[in-house]
């Protein structure tokens, strides 16, 4: 995912599109609609991962808790749109955006539930809307010119239900089409509807330059989109369904410590949002040296673990002196786990301390400066520039999304980039305020010299 919009969505009543860059910091007074935006990512991973019978899952134990869509829907409006964008591969040195608008609506028949209403899909300069109706029938409106009554199941895959042909249905003129691309009658690489896919209306119409073909182009290659609409959301939203199970959320209320935690065969391949496996996934470490260097080398302490008689203690060992977790204050103990979620979102596969460990490629952290002194705040701010580096310079595609109050935080960042540490095009901040209790959302950013540009006099005072 790289681009996000949310439309009366909790306070939001537009959000436009929000570009998620490797580090990505939402800032706002309480109240303004940072962390309904963030926990959007969340939302969406546990909807993903469940049987359910709308879109979306508000609720669930141990996951974020929106209520339901009447709670969740701007007050006083009838629909939430959530928008989304992401790159398919068109070929090895190619992408092309494809851009998602879905219309989630109160579901009149069923009192309680939700459903999709609407998608609108853009690519390659090409405009696709489905209307879902009643009796499982959708229209479907191709480039506004071709319109087809379609079948939708009640099964709902992620985020879509899946669309199907009444009867076998058969692109006009399709035959002559693979005829006229062939070469002297032999084989043609465009032998199925799919092996369009990624060719513009453009493209479509140079491979027919200086061929014999009968019929209309833009209705052919109208149809031909028709004919892979239905594979082709498939494959977008099995590409979304890996992306959002490789979320890893930490929310702002982490786990109290605690002298003994006791022994549970909790997940150990990412730390839990409130950080409660914490204890059992560095007792799970196979090898912590690697993870205390980073914290010997940047915050002089080293993190241990003691298991016994079926529990485990954790230690503090600061100048070789250990100290139970507990006693250090609650500072280490929030900190810790937006450490581990960092190393591990960092290391690669070869060198995971879990041989099946699950990857993040998105990282969200709200608040990660709770309990912690402006210096180790602004620390903390160096630990997130360093992933967000290892991001550009390895050339992946993930991303950090960071919510965040304190100022020291972002003095690190802007400090970073006038240091040359990371470059101003790959951090965005947004800036959330209210007004009559709508939020408004202004994009911002750092300047060369590290301070932040388009932004209110006194905002952090």
């Amino acid at each position: 995912m790289d681009k996000i919009r949310l439309i009366n969505f909790r306070n939001i009543k537009d959000s436009g599109e929000i570009e998620l860059k490797p580090l990505t910091i939402l800032v706002g007074k309480n109240g303004s609609g940072k962390s309904s935006f963030l926990r959007l990512f969340p939302l969406l991973q546990q909807s993903f991962l469940s049987a359910k019978k709308g879109p979306l899952l508000w609720y669930r134990d141990k996951g974020v808790d929106f209520g339901d869509f009447s709670t969740t829907v701007r007050k006083g409006c009838e629909e939430i749109k959530i928008g989304f964008s992401v790159n398919c591969n068109k070929n090895v040195d190619q992408t092309y955006e494809v851009k998602f608008l879905i219309t989630i609506v109160s579901d009149k028949q069923e009192d309680g539930y939700d459903r999709i209403g609407h998608v609108q899909l853009s690519f390659l300069g090409n405009e696709i809307s489905i209307t879902y109706g009643e009796n499982n029938e959708a229209l479907v409106i191709v480039n506004n010119t071709l319109n087809y009554k379609m079948q939708y199941s009640d099964i709902t895959y992620n985020l879509f239900p899946y669309l199907t042909f009444e009867r076998e249905y058969k692109v006009p003129g399709f035959s002559e089409l693979r005829n006229c691309l062939s070469d002297k009658g032999n084989y043609s690489r465009y032998y199925d509807y799919s092996d369009f896919l990624g060719i513009s209306f453009n493209e479509f119409q140079n491979l027919l330059t200086d061929k014999e073909y009968g019929y209309n182009v833009i209705n052919t290659y109208n149809s031909i989109l028709l004919g892979y609409l239905s594979d082709f959301i498939m494959s977008v939203s099995m590409r979304l369904s890996y992306e959002i199970q490789s979320i890893t959320y930490l929310g702002p209320f982490r786990e109290a410590p605690q002298r003994y935690y006791r022994r549970q065969n909790l997940a150990t391949s990412q730390i839990n949002m409130d950080g409660s496996n914490m204890a059992a996934f560095v007792n799970a470490m196979k090898d912590k040296s690697k993870f205390n260097s980073r914290l010997s080398d940047k915050y002089k302490i080293k993190l241990e673990s003691e298991s016994h008689f079926g529990q485990i203690s954790l230690f503090i060992n600061k100048h070789g002196k250990r100290t139970n977790i507990i006693d250090t204050g609650f500072g280490y103990s929030q900190l810790m786990p937006v450490l581990l979620a960092l190393y591990m979102f960092d290391v690669t596969k070869s060198d995971s301390p879990f041989p099946f460990s699950d990857k993040a490629d998105l990282l969200c952290v709200e608040q990660p400066e709770l309990h912690l002194h402006p210096a180790m705040q602004y620390t903390l701010g160096e630990s997130f520039v360093d992933s967000a580096s290892q991001i550009v310079n390895g050339r992946s595609y993930k991303k950090i999304l960071l919510e965040t109050h304190s100022k020291s935080i972002l003095d690190a960042i802007g400090n970073a980039v006038a240091e040359n540490k990371i470059n101003v095009d790959d951090v965005a901040v947004y800036l959330f305020e209210t007004n009559n209790g709508i939020a408004e959302i202004t994009k911002s950013s750092f300047n060369d010299d590290g301070y932040l540009t388009n932004w209110p006099l006194g905002f952090l005072d």
